[in-house]
């Protein structure tokens, strides 16, 4: 038996983190999924509508993907922490925009993000 293709392009995903959020865009509340890339591609973030099944991928600016991702005030920022060079990213929720990433030299993984006094 031949192996024989039946269709391009694969794709897989590595869900490592996930939330819900209202997206400022349109109001609607999303489920938000972290997705690791191995190989040395670029990670995303997902976002899907639970009630149309509608998607958005919005790749990472750097780095293979997110172990820990965190809505910040009322969700108009959203702060993900990179899997293994200790990059810290915000998303504008709103432009869909990246601002410039954090990265402490010192550290390889940043587990987990929690909300303080100044979320």
């Amino acid at each position: 038996m031949q192996p024989e293709l039946i269709g391009q392009p694969c794709r897989n995903f590595n869900i490592l983190g996930s939330t819900f959020l209202d997206d400022p865009p349109d109001g609607r509340e999303k489920v938000v999924l972290s997705n690791f890339s191995a190989a040395g591609a670029t990670g995303n973030l997902i976002f899907v509508d639970p009630e149309t099944g509608d998607g958005e991928a919005i790749p990472l600016p750097v780095d293979e993907g997110a172990l820990a991702a965190r809505p910040r005030r009322r969700h108009r920022r959203w702060w993900v922490r990179v899997r293994a060079a200790g990059y810290l990213h915000r998303l504008d929720l709103r432009s869909r925009s990246w601002a410039e990433p954090l990265r402490d030299d010192g550290e390889t993984y940043i587990w987990n993000l929690c909300r303080g006094d100044d979320a």
